[in-house]
């Protein structure tokens, strides 16, 4: 949002973690309250309902799936936010992890297509689930036919993981991405870049889930003449 020049809110529900909070502390509103009553909650949305931008960007903590859902269905909170002109996209991580996998069905069998939805394929910690085995079971068919998006973003090595650390611990507190991306050596130079290139031509890819208008994008992101891909091949192998 930042890069693309929109207008944005950011709020960060998720105390344990606080990782919106901790990069972004000037434009963040911090808000754990929100999850732990319906008092709470309801403060949250007449901050989201209030503002005056296209995006609202909110991070909330996985264990509070739940709270969320019940105030989103069973205290008509999707009727509120439609009624405010406000649609819900949700971001879901496709790990191989029994409670993660647990929680994506659920949010989908309650949300359906009263949200837009996209499937984020960040290689991190947890392992993937495999793209064939996700699009043969029921949640990833149940995904393709509510038309939800596809991100996929390049692994980061342990060497630009360890090294943005160390920026971290010299400047003695947490960086945004573009920030970081100046603090390191080449090589996790260039994969920061590489993967920021992957987030941002993704994001403007679909765009139309993430903002009300996609001509709100003031900043294109550049685009390489030659993707390039690579395929072990499986039949001969013939001499350039």
């Amino acid at each position: 949002m930042q890069f693309a020049g929109i207008d944005n809110v950011l709020f960060d529900l998720d105390a344990e973690h606080l990782t919106i909070t901790n990069r972004y502390p000037d434009i963040t509103t911090t808000f754990p309250e929100a999850i732990k009553s319906d008092d709470g909650w309801a403060r949250f949305l007449s901050g989201v309902t209030s503002v005056e931008v296209p995006t609202v960007i909110c991070d909330l903590p996985a264990q509070s799936t739940d709270f969320v859902l019940r105030q989103l269905t069973e205290r008509n909170g999707l009727d509120l936010l439609e009624a405010s002109a406000i649609r819900l996209t949700v971001l879901l991580f496709p790990v191989d992890d029994a409670a993660a996998r647990q929680s994506a069905i659920e949010c989908v069998r309650m949300l359906g297509d009263r949200v837009d939805w996209i499937v984020v394929w960040q290689p991190g910690p947890k392992q993937l689930v495999d793209p064939t085995d996700w699009a043969n079971s029921k949640l990833g068919a149940r995904l393709a036919l509510l038309n939800a998006g596809q991100l996929k973003l390049p692994q980061l090595t342990r060497l630009t993981f360890e090294e943005i650390q160390k920026a971290v611990k010299a400047e003695n507190r947490w960086m945004p991405l573009s920030e970081a991306i100046g603090k390191v050596s080449i090589v996790p130079r260039h994969e920061l870049e590489l993967w920021r290139n992957h987030a941002l031509t993704g994001c403007e890819d679909m765009a139309h889930y993430l903002i009300p208008d996609p001509a709100l994008i003031k900043s294109k992101a550049s685009r390489p003449k030659v993707v390039g891909t690579y395929q072990r091949p499986t039949g001969p192998v013939f001499d350039l």
